[in-house]
This record gives C-alpha cells, structure tokens and sequence, in this order.
C-alpha cells in the first residue's frame, strides 16, 4: 500500500486505539462523574420551560461549559459538528455554516439562535453566527433542538433551534483571566467576573480574538486553484448581566473584522460587524402552580464593508465596492406557566417583533476613471424596509399516567409581509420502563424571506427580491427512542422524514427569488454513549440521510454519511485528555458544478473525509492549562460553495491552540 493511502487511514486508526485504551480499563473505576451529551439533563428550549429531556417534545442535545473546554471548543461550531445530523460547512467568507439533518441553505437563516431564549439574526440575509463572531466565555451550556420549533418560536425555526444559555451570577463565584495563542498568529485573551448576593448580582466578559487565518485554496470554475488567501478575524466582545430580585438586564456588544477573500478576484475585502443586544427579563413565581414571564429586547447590526477588486487575472486594480447594512429587531413578549392540576402543565403567551432596514446598499466606484462616480449596484424596494409580526402560542403537556403522556400545541403568527401562519406540533411520549422512553413527534415550521429575498435589486441577476414570496414550510415526523442499559451504556435513536415546501431559490424564469418545489429527506441517527468507569467516556453516533427533490434527484452538496466519535480519558487527577474523530461521507455535485472548466481541468473536490482533534486539559487547579489540536492529521478537504458562483472552499488546515487562565 502506498504511503499516500496508508494516511487516509491514520484518523480511524488513531481513534481506534483511543477506543480500545478505554475498554482495557473497564473495571478500574466504579462510578463515572464525567457527562457528554448527556440525555439526563434538564432543559427549557424545546417548551419553554424546565422539563427533563426524555420528556421534552423535542429532540434535544445538551453541551455544557465543561465539554466546551474538555473539547477544547474554540467556538460553538466546533462542539455542534460533533452532535448527529449536524453538517458544518464553510462559506466563501469564511464563514461557518450549520445545516441540520439535510436542510441546506447559503446562511444560517433555517435554524433559529436564541441567547438566553432572546432572538438573534440579522435582517439582511435572516442569518446568524456560530463561529468567531460569537464568544462563548460566558457560555453555560448550549441546548440544541433538531427538528421544527416555529410552535415556541416563529419564524426561521425550520431546522432547529440552538439557544445558548449565558451564566448568572451564582455560577461564576471567582474571576479568571486567561490567555491563549496559536499558529497563524493566533491570540486570545479575556476576562470572566461574577459577583452575588441575595437579592442582586452581576456577571461580567470580555474577550479579544484575533488570528491571520489559515490559506485557504478555493477551486474556481475554470479549474484554477488560488493559493494566497486567507481567513483574518478579529472580536473584541463585551457582555454583562444585571440581576436584581425578579429582573435580569442584559448588555451584549461586539465587534467583528474580518476580509472576505472568497471572490477569486477579489483583492481585499473588509468587513466590519458592530453588534449590540439589549435584553430586559422578568420571571416571577405568583404561586407554586403559576410562573410568570416576561421580555423586551433590542438588537442593532451594523455591517458596512468595502471591497477592492481586480480585473480578472490583472494585478491592476478596477473597483472599489462599498456596502453598508443597518437593521435592527426589537419585540417584547409575555408567557404564564400554569400547573392547571397534577400531571398537567400549561404554557401560554403572546409576543410581538418588529424588524427594520435602516440601511442597505452596494456601491461601485470605477477606480480607472479620473473621476469616479458611483454606479448603483444593489438597493432596496422599498428603501428603508421594514415589517412586524404578532403572534400567540400555547403548549399543553397531560401525563395521563406515569408511563405515558401527550403534548399538543400551536402558534399563531400575523405577519405584516406574508401574512398569517400556523405552527402546530403534538407528541406521545412513553415511558414503560425508567431506562427506555418513546417519543413520536410530529410539527411543521416555517422560515420568513429574508430582507435579501424580498427587496434588494440588482441589475442584470437572477436574484432579485421578490416582495411576493411566501415562507418555506416543513413538516417532520420523528420517532425517538432512548435506552439505557448495564448502568455503563445508553443508547438512542431517532427516525425522521421532513418534508419541504415552497422553497425559496432564484428562478430564472423571473429573474427573481420564487419559491420553486419542494423535496424530501429521509433519515436514521443511531448513537451510544459509553461510560465504562469514572476515569473514561466515550461516544459514537452516525447519520444516514437521503435527500431529493420532487422530481427523486438526490440534492447536491448534502453530506449523506455522516460519523462521530469520541473518547475521554482521566490521565491523572488533574489532567483529561480528549479525542474526537468526524467523518464527512462524499457530497453529490451540483447540476452546474465546475460548468466552466474544461473536461481535463475538473477536478473532484466533494469526496469524503475525516478529522481528528485532540485537547489536553487540566482541572481543579488555580491554573487552568489546554492544548488543543485541530485537524491533527493535515487532512486536506473542501466544501463545495453553496449557490451558483461553482468553486469550492478548503477547510482550516491543522491548527493549535494552547491556553492558560489563572483564577482567584
């Protein structure tokens, strides 16, 4: 076998060895206080109130602050890759994207992101961040919900929700400081500040990122590689929370710079993310059957870049873009919890979001000219857009008996540009044993066009805003089983049919956005987590998926294998070690993949591959020490760009990181 073959085989290898180190210690340690993923756990995300997961409506993972820093997270896309039916992709800004159990898009604009149950996207492109733009300091833990969730949440909640839970104060009783660094001139530094009394406290972050980034080699249509570019970013980020007696305020801001080398003619490209949230919440217990919440939030995106272009493969400059995008979303809601009588607990409330374009527009400059004058290249129609929805939502959940119970619910939402939309969603959840628990789940979701979809002009494009657009729609079903086994072993289950209607896609026919068809997706998500002693964990889950379209083509660009495992070691009372193997099954090609290069210049960049990290942590200690490697194998791949532009984008390369915190 030659050497270049006998690599591809190293990452299994390794994470085989990884495994079978951990069985051969199977009767060392009784009892295992390490949690992964762990299906125990109380969670709040999938109803909107605290309820344990096996009896959620919902398929729900949680990721806790300790399994952050055990993986050695540098941000929450590297702890979602890990979760089964989880694609993450990169888009050509270098951006990280999520699609859950097949549904694809080119932004995050089909799963929903809460902070603390609080919206965040911007308007333009109706997305959101899960990389750098995001810190994750203050990070409790992270509940993900595969599967629709419109019937808490509205809009956008088509995929999924991930709602990230901020600490309070009672959970950060000492400061830290730490400081991390990396190849590519990578550094990091911040501070997490927490202080509590009976009545009021406060917690306190502040973060710096910044990093050259990794060369990326992007594959161009005409079959070319560019070698040069790279991925640059830097956050600084601010984030305090107020609490006193039955109020919390929240302060969130962020600045993000990055340049966007994704174009292949693109020379320099600076984008610059100012954001703001601004949270007020009130949760008052009236009585031991009644909880009262309520809300107001305010979210501000400023987003203005600049670009400069060359012409084709000319080292001579041609434009210079600017562009500048400012939307806000400000809503306030209220929702009761009532325990109506035993086994029975009611969630009701009603909510209202408004969303606003202050700014959105692209400009070229002809840098040759002696004089250069603008030439408009998107705008928007209208030019300050902006729409608000009202809506109202109910849950039930009745334990008829103690092994069984049903939970049926709705929302409904009136929405200014598209009108009126129903969410509904039911489950029976079956527990005949404490080990073993059904949950079969069936809802529908739906995703609103984006400001992008609906307004922006452009001359001569296949992409124009289409003010008569409808939302996406999606209704799954899913059977959800979990069993635990032997006190070492638990094991789940999930089978899941989504169907997607009304799906928003240039149409060439109108030279704008339609909702063009829909498609199916079928699937299987298999896991188990393994606890043999108190000194080991591991865990393995796989995906299966079949995607098509209406007329049985199978949909391009999807991952249709998809595997994860990991393993946990207590090398020494202070020191963990953690490893963890993914693997990306080969991706079908787009209709018009590499249409411009010839026969002998194309080149098959979708094909399957695996990645191994590795990170070393310490614990219980005044100083806190992390090395973590990413990639650790070198290995090589690409992630075909979603959209019409036919280049793909190479992954990081590998990286490290090492950390140091100090708390006192």
């Amino acid at each position: 076998m030659r050497a270049s073959k006998r690599k591809k085989y190293y990452p299994a290898a390794f994470c085989a060895l990884l495994l079978l180190r951990t069985f051969s210690a199977w009767a060392e340690a009784p009892e295992n206080p390490f949690r992964f993923f762990e299906e125990e756990a109380q969670v709040i995300t999938a109803s909107r109130r605290v309820q344990p997961i096996r009896e959620s409506p919902a398929d729900v993972t949680v990721i806790t602050a300790e399994e952050l820093k055990n993986l050695g997270a540098r941000t929450i896309a590297d702890a979602l890759a890990l979760l089964s039916g989880v694609q993450i992709t990169t888009h050509r800004k270098g951006s990280e994207k999520i699609w859950i159990r097949g549904v694809a898009s080119a932004y995050n604009d089909k799963t929903l992101l809460l902070i603390d149950g609080y919206p965040f996207k911007e308007l333009t492109y109706g997305q959101h961040p899960i990389d750098e733009q995001l810190p994750i300091a203050d990070v409790k833990r992270i509940e993900v919900v595969k599967g629709p969730g419109s019937v808490s949440y509205g809009a956008n909640a088509l995929a999924g929700v991930i709602n990230i839970i901020t600490m309070e104060p009672g959970d950060v009783p000492e400061t830290k400081v730490w400081a991390g660094f990396g190849n590519w001139r990578t550094q990091s530094y911040g501070i997490l500040f927490g202080k509590n009394s009976e009545k009021a406290g406060l917690v306190f972050s502040g973060t710096f990122y910044g990093t050259d980034g990794g060369s990326h080699e992007r594959d161009t249509e005409s079959g070319k590689i560019s070698h040069t570019n790279r991925d640059p970013n830097q956050l600084a980020s601010m984030n305090l929370k107020l609490s006193l007696s039955d109020f919390t305020l929240a302060l969130r801001h962020g600045e993000h710079k990055t340049d966007y080398s994704g174009y292949p003619d693109a020379k320099v490209l600076h984008w610059d993310n100012r954001t703001t949230l601004v949270q007020l919440g009130w949760k008052h217990a009236a009585s031991e059957r009644l909880l009262l919440v309520s809300k107001v939030y305010f979210n501000n995106f400023d987003w203005p870049r600049s670009k400069t272009s060359k012409n084709a493969d000319l080292i001579t400059l041609k434009a210079l873009e600017n562009t500048d995008e400012h939307t806000q979303v400000y809503g306030a809601g209220f929702q009761a919890e009532c325990r109506v009588f035993d086994g029975n607990v009611l969630v009701a409330g009603a909510e209202y979001e408004g969303e606003r374009a202050l700014e959105i527009h692209d400009k070229e400059y002809d840098a040759t000219a002696a004089n250069p004058a603008p030439a408009l290249i998107r705008w928007t129609d209208p030019l300050r857009p902006a729409s608000h929805n009202a809506a109202l939502f109910a849950e039930d959940s009745w334990k008829i008996a103690p092994w069984w119970h049903f939970v049926f619910g709705a929302r409904y939402d009136r929405h200014s540009r598209y009108g009126s939309q129903l969410s509904p969603r039911g489950a029976v959840i079956v527990n005949p044993s404490g080990d073993l628990a059904f949950r079969f789940i069936h809802g529908r979701a739906f995703r609103a066009p984006s400001f992008r979809e609906l307004y922006v002009v452009e001359a001569a494009a296949v992409d124009n805003g289409n003010p008569d657009l409808k939302p996406e729609q999606i209704r799954t079903s899913e059977l959800k089983a979990d069993y635990r086994f032997a006190g070492r072993f638990s094991a789940g289950f999930s089978l899941f049919y989504n169907v997607i209607s009304d799906f928003i896609a240039p149409d060439p026919a109108i030279a704008k956005y339609g909702n063009l068809g829909r498609y199916r997706i079928r699937g299987v998500e298999p896991e188990l987590r393994i606890k043999p002693g108190g000194r080991y964990w591991a865990f393995v889950n796989a995906t299966l998926l079949e995607a098509e379209d209406e007329n049985g083509r199978p949909m391009p660009e999807i991952a249709e294998t998809m595997f994860n495992a990991g393993v946990f070691i207590e090398l020494y009372r202070h020191l963990n070690l953690n490893s963890t193997l993914s693997h990306i099954g080969r991706r079908n090609h787009p209709a018009n993949y590499q249409s411009g290069a010839t026969a002998s210049a194309r080149k098959d960049l979708l094909g399957s591959y695996e990645r191994v990290n590795l990170a070393l942590t310490t614990k219980e200690l005044p100083v806190e020490l992390s090395l973590a490697v990413h990639n650790l194998f070198n290995v090589r791949s690409f992630n075909p760009n979603y959209g019409r532009d036919g280049y793909d984008v190479q992954h990081p390369r590998r990286s490290f990181q090492v950390k140091i915190g100090y708390k006192f």
